[in-house]
């Protein structure tokens, strides 16, 4: 009776797990990073994705062009840094 009940808690946690993954929809988010009064790309500037309760982790840097690529889930909030300037946050969407 009691490994039954086990099992069945089991298939309960699995089918939970599976879930919460499906609803968290991850986006791919392309995006251009440039200076704010000459326009040139910030070649190297570091794409961050920002969590409360941990040390951001880096997502993406940004190429020649000034251009990154990154899959992030929808709503995540992103920290751009280069040296020398103010960090600048924003939040990952659709189309951004």
């Amino acid at each position: 009776m009691k490994l039954q009940r086990t099992k069945y808690l089991i298939i309960y946690a699995l089918l939970l797990t599976a879930c919460i993954s499906i609803y968290a929809r991850n986006i791919n988010v392309n995006g251009r990073v440039v200076g704010k009064y000459d326009g040139e790309p910030m070649i190297g500037a570091s794409v961050k994705a920002m969590f409360t309760d941990r040390e951001d982790s880096i997502v993406a840097i940004v190429d020649v062009d000034g251009k990154f690529t990154a899959l992030l889930p929808e709503n995540q909030l992103l920290r751009f840094q280069f040296i020398g300037y103010k960090d600048t946050v924003a939040v990952a969407k659709e189309n951004m």
